[in-house]
């Protein structure tokens, strides 16, 4: 009976190496009774690797309220529990605490149970505090392994009343704030207060440097508040260079690494990501590495370098492997980088693949922002390749809903942006112009990639058509603020602009030579979109000029680069182009050339 009282409070069951250690199930005879449960079909072994031994739920809910276990059986489980999570904690991101994270992914819904039981009231000071520990501990593990966080933390203001404990109080503060994406509150900055107060009274330069590089964070994601979070994140740093703790040091840094590649300084971004490197190598530790990597990578992203963001994600894979962390947040983030670069070099399928592959990972409830960010980089991509407007605003508005609910101004801005680019393609452009005008003017000198998208689409005058032209200015603030932050990419389409404001004006020499400046340098970073759009238009001045067989030459090539980029739109067109050559040609050169 003690055995299955006690399984009435494990909803994973145990697995056998855990029912043989007296330490943790102080039961005699433990595999008799485990014979006994299987013989009489109260209990059954699961399919796992390796088996566990559970009740079935209407057993195990009866048994919880009629027969509970008695108190010694619950302290020993309490105790082991606490003590796994004290192994996670210590050993989190080296690879020594991998084997605690498979186990406490094996025993999720246990350690849920076990620990609510010990937050009741009666229960004596220590093993509260203790309890309070393992909570915060686990709501970290969950968070970061993309379960969510761990509902059980509702329950520690209570707790925390009680116990009068600063030091628990800051840290469960400064969870608190960490979870935010998954997890907000009513008021962050009563959080935030309680946090102050309670460092106030301490001295513990490795929790206030948490607590303050965190509420940094908070300001940056949540509020658009960057200089608040500059600040932070400086004073974050100085005093994790006195705490001497990496992950903290680390962590200061990456999230300034972050706010750095927001506004547009890559350069400083990549010295601090490096320098997290650097210290999370001397240390050992894996996971601040993995961060810091994936900050560089996108770093190189957005400074045309592919093939070393490719490397830096493929090692910062292998790191999260020796983690033991197969799902979560880090590994969503990863792909969806690898989907970045991807996207990019416009291979657009391969690119809707991972962000649709991050979706099915993803949900409302564990992982609310990344399911948001997918979902509209779905959209956008969908935007591009042409799929219905009803498909691509289903997302747009399903990613909005959620980053309205995490309260993330930066996502519900790209929302706006995404919808305006799909109006720009429907020919909406009074709404289109609108809100890039505005976005623009909003994150000037806060988010260069927000100002980039902007300015490609108000600085190219080939999607607004002759009715709704928009001023050349544009198209000159692009490129100089391309060349500004060493965007090569945005440079080179910047320059592809450019040759459509002089053809326009019928300065085709000057356009040709812009065009194939461009295409030289899409060519060399493998672009196919962006070269098949010079290329097309290349066509274009040659047959203007007479030269049909330059055209149809480059027309073929621009063709196969639209189709491998899903652009069947411009495919269409460039058949169009070559059926009227074929069509003047068969009238064996009498007929005039009519521009195509």
């Amino acid at each position: 009976m003690h055995l299955l009282s006690l399984l009435s409070i494990l909803p994973d069951g145990l697995a056998d190496s855990d029912l043989q250690q007296s330490d943790i199930v102080p039961i005699e005879d433990i595999l008799t009774c485990k014979a006994t449960l299987l013989r009489t079909s109260l209990g059954y072994v699961t399919s796992d690797h390796p088996p566990r031994l559970k009740l079935l739920a209407p057993i195990r809910e009866y048994l919880a309220k009629m027969y509970p276990p008695m108190h010694s059986h619950v302290h020993s489980l309490q105790e082991h529990f606490h003590q796994l999570l004290k192994i996670y904690s210590n050993n989190f991101g080296y690879a020594a605490g991998a084997s605690a994270v498979k186990r406490l992914t094996s025993n999720r819904g246990n350690l849920r149970s076990v620990l609510l039981l010990g937050l009741n009231p009666m229960n004596n000071p220590d093993q509260i505090k203790a309890t309070v520990e393992a909570v915060i501990a686990l709501n970290h593990f969950n968070r970061l392994t993309g379960q969510g966080g761990s509902d059980t933390m509702r329950r520690l203001p209570a707790a925390l009343t009680n116990l009068r404990d600063d030091d628990l109080d800051a840290r469960f503060v400064t969870e608190i704030l960490n979870s935010w994406l998954i997890n907000p509150q009513r008021d962050a900055e009563s959080f935030i207060a309680d946090g102050q107060r309670a460092l106030s009274r301490m001295n513990n330069p490795t929790l206030e440097s948490a607590f303050i590089s965190q509420v940094g964070e908070y300001y940056r994601v949540h509020r658009n508040e960057f200089s608040l979070a500059r600040n932070h994140f400086e004073r974050a740093i100085a005093l994790g260079a006195v705490s001497g703790d990496t992950n903290t040091r680390c962590s200061s840094h990456v999230r300034f690494a972050w706010l750095l590649w927001q506004e547009g300084n890559y350069t400083e971004s990549q010295i601090h990501s490096q320098e997290a490197q650097r210290l999370a190598e001397l240390a050992g530790s894996l996971f601040p590495q993995i961060r810091a990597l994936h900050i560089e990578a996108m770093a190189c992203i957005c400074l045309a370098d592919y093939k070393r963001s490719a490397s830096l994600c493929q090692r910062a894979r292998t790191l999260l492997d020796l983690c033991g962390i197969t799902e979560g947040i880090a590994v969503m983030s990863l792909m969806n980088a690898e989907a970045e670069i991807t996207l990019l070099k416009t291979e657009y399928g391969a690119a809707r693949e991972i962000q649709a592959e991050i979706v099915s990972r993803s949900s409302a409830e564990r992982t609310p922002f990344s399911l948001a960010f997918a979902q509209l980089n779905i959209a956008s991509i969908d935007s591009i390749i042409g799929a219905s407007s009803d498909e691509v605003l289903k997302n747009i508005n399903g990613a909005r809903s959620l980053f309205r609910t995490v309260t993330v101004p930066t996502g519900l801005a790209y929302c706006d942006m995404v919808e305006a680019d799909l109006n720009l393609r429907e020919g909406n452009f009074v709404a289109a112009r609108s809100v890039l005008e505005k976005n623009f003017v909003a994150y000037y000198g806060k988010s260069s990639d927000f100002t980039m998208y902007c300015l490609e689409r108000l600085g190219d005058p080939t999607p607004w058509g002759s009715r709704e032209r928009v001023s050349s200015t544009w198209t000159f603030v692009f490129m100089a603020q391309a060349a500004q932050a060493g965007r090569k990419l945005e440079l080179l389409v910047a320059l592809r602009c450019l040759g459509d404001v002089f053809v326009s004006v019928a300065d085709t020499r000057t356009g040709e030579y812009l065009f194939r400046v461009a295409l030289d340098g899409f060519a060399r970073m493998d672009i196919h979109r962006r070269r098949a759009e010079c290329l097309q238009r290349l066509g274009d001045i040659f047959v203007a000029r007479g030269d049909r067989v330059g055209a149809v030459e480059v027309w073929k090539e621009a063709r196969s680069l639209f189709e491998r980029s899903m652009q069947f739109k411009n495919v269409d067109q460039i058949d169009a182009k070559l059926g009227r050559v074929e069509a003047v040609e068969e009238l064996d050169g009498s007929a005039e050339w009519v521009q195509v």
